[in-house]
């Protein structure tokens, strides 16, 4: 894990159906059928791996209650960071994702029908 004295990972990377948005606090990952929040800011290492605790929400088909609070699961992302393109493995309750994603773009997001 990367010394909290390095600057952590700002910007916005999007592909294979996922849009993360890091900044200094922490960041956000929307995708189709699920979304996760990252708590802490995420700082890589001299190499460009890192890791950090998130939190994931999968979502199902078909409408939402309103009162209906969906339950969050704690998460693992790790991965590594070479120029613009952001290697990122999510782990979760749910099992295993791995994403590639570029930075300055967004992906088209089609929501869980």
């Amino acid at each position: 894990m990367a010394s909290p004295k390095s600057t952590p990972l700002i910007g916005h990377w999007g592909g294979d159906r996922l849009n993360l948005e890091l900044t200094d606090k922490g960041g956000t990952m929307t995708l189709d059928c699920a979304s996760g929040t990252i708590a802490h800011p995420v700082h890589a290492d001299a190499s460009g791996h890192f890791e950090s605790k998130a939190e994931w929400r999968q979502y199902s088909p078909g409408p939402d209650q309103g009162d209906d609070r969906l339950a969050s699961e704690p998460a693992m992302i790790q991965g590594h960071i070479s120029g613009p393109t952001l290697h990122l493995t999510v782990s979760h309750k749910g099992g295993l994702q791995r994403f590639t994603l570029d930075q300055g773009k967004r992906a088209k997001l089609v929501r869980c029908l």
